[in-house]
């Protein structure tokens, strides 16, 4: 999640975006019940991708897009 954040900041993320909401809501109400970070995170993840889905207009090179990215960069997946 710092890497998201991290991109967020430098890509002067001042504005909020639909799908990141959605993400981050869905990363928050996992871990504030009482879920893992690792299972917040999955959750944050899966609202992303239905997100991203049902937007068809959602640009990757948008702050959120390249926060994402950023984050999906620094998963170590081996």
């Amino acid at each position: 999640m710092f890497a998201f954040m991290d991109e967020a900041i430098l890509s002067n993320m001042n504005q909020a975006d639909d799908v990141c909401l959605t993400s981050a809501e869905a990363y928050f109400d996992a871990y504030i019940a009482g879920a893992s970070e690792a299972k917040a995170t999955k959750a944050a993840g899966a609202a992303f991708l239905e997100a991203v889905a049902a937007s068809p207009d959602f640009e990757p090179t948008s702050p959120c897009g390249k926060s994402a990215q950023a984050y999906m960069d620094s998963l170590d997946l081996y």
